[in-house]
């Protein structure tokens, strides 16, 4: 494997994001986690896996905080995007962030449905 200092510029992003989300400043982490997605977008490979995997990580983290913001829409859009490139039995924190975000949004029986996989899924380790 070669060196990909895009892929360096990511990770350094996401784990300022992280520091960020450490500090309790969500608007910090959430200008670091917006950079990250959109330099995967632009200069990733998403046939990778490792960018996929990276893409799904900034996602998660990215939909964390649109919780913390109660900006519920896109929350649920971050973490469907998650659950999408992420392998879901190391995850299930995804479907327990996404039920909270689709009861704020009203769509109580997808919340349920997430309920029920993080819960699944815990349960299986």
């Amino acid at each position: 494997m070669t060196f990909d200092k895009h892929m360096s510029l990511v990770m350094a992003m996401y784990m300022l994001g992280k520091i960020a989300v450490y500090a309790d400043d969500v608007n910090g982490a959430l200008v670091n986690f917006n950079n990250a997605v959109m330099l995967i977008h632009e200069r990733g490979d998403l046939t990778i896996e490792r960018h996929r995997r990276a893409l799904g990580y900034c996602l998660l983290a990215r939909g964390m905080v649109y919780c913390k913001l109660k900006s519920f829409e896109r929350a649920e859009e971050d973490l469907t995007g998650a659950a999408a490139v992420l392998p879901s039995h190391k995850f299930p924190v995804i479907y327990e962030l996404r039920a909270e975000a689709r009861e704020q949004l009203g769509r109580i029986d997808a919340a349920r449905e997430d309920e029920e996989k993080a819960a699944e899924l815990w349960e299986k380790g």
